[in-house]
């Protein structure tokens, strides 16, 4: 039941995410003093939050490899494999990190900082997508473990 519920409203989040209307252009946006520096703190604070994020994630699948089998009857291989999975999305977001400190570095060696050059959004990709598949993993392994537990 835990399972279903977690899987459909996982579903509906999704969806309702798909009409958040985007606007093309900003109305009464601010001048920037810096554009170049606002870029460089921006995607220091994304690297900051997909940090957290993955510390989160390693903590959460840390505690389910050492008690999960405790907490729940029916321990399956399929949930160890998840919990592998969602270890692996915390590690990559941590890679995703490295990639962007790296190319952020390679622009300052420039002496120019490109926002939206392929590797940084490369990087950012990796830290968004990694932490949210190890999160949704996660959560469902928690949602087995809990049907098993009442059920």
């Amino acid at each position: 039941m835990a399972t279903c519920a977690y899987l459909i409203v996982t579903a509906v989040v999704y969806f309702a995410s798909l009409l958040i209307p985007h606007a093309k252009v900003l109305d009464g946006a601010i001048q920037l003093k810096d554009p170049a520096e606002t870029a460089v703190a921006l995607a220091k604070d994304i690297s900051a939050l997909s940090g957290t994020w993955a510390a989160a994630i390693l903590g959460a699948s840390g505690i389910v490899c050492v008690k999960g089998h405790e907490w729940s009857r029916g321990w399956t291989r399929l949930d160890s494999l998840m919990v592998v999975v969602a270890l692996a999305g915390g590690v990559l977001t941590y890679y995703g990190m490295y990639v962007a400190s790296v190319a952020m570095f390679g622009m300052a060696a420039a002496g120019a900082f490109a926002p939206l050059s392929q590797d940084l959004s490369f990087a950012i990709a990796i830290q968004y997508y990694s932490a949210l598949i190890g999160t949704l993993i996660l959560g469902l392994v928690f949602a087995r473990m809990l049907d098993r537990k009442i059920g």
